[in-house]
């Protein structure tokens, strides 16, 4: 499997992630050009896609909301995220049967 969007770092793990807004449903939808590709269920106005990526993030990855943070494209929808205090390996298994 390809895992190029995840990257180890002091601070724990760093995800790059493209965000759909407006899905039906918040789900991981897999790896589109070297990204992690996720649909969020909320409109990007107001931060609302910001808001509800990091929920998805913190629950996907079982984590608290505090420790998900979006260090870059927090307007965009190509973002780099932090999970912080994260292990590379505990996030390769939780994206193990889920990731193409």
């Amino acid at each position: 499997m390809d895992q190029a969007f995840l990257h180890s770092t002091p601070e724990g793990v760093t995800l790059t992630l493209t965000i759909q807004p407006n899905a039906k449903k918040s789900e991981l939808v897999g790896v589109h050009d070297g990204a992690l590709r996720i649909r969020i269920a909320a409109p990007p106005v107001e931060g609302a896609a910001n808001k509800e990526c990091i929920r998805f993030c913190a629950k996907l990855f079982g984590l608290s909301k505090s420790r998900v943070k979006i260090l870059k494209g927090e307007k965009a929808r190509h973002k780099v995220v932090l999970l912080k205090g994260a292990e590379m390996r505990a996030i390769q298994e939780c994206l193990g049967g889920m990731v193409p």
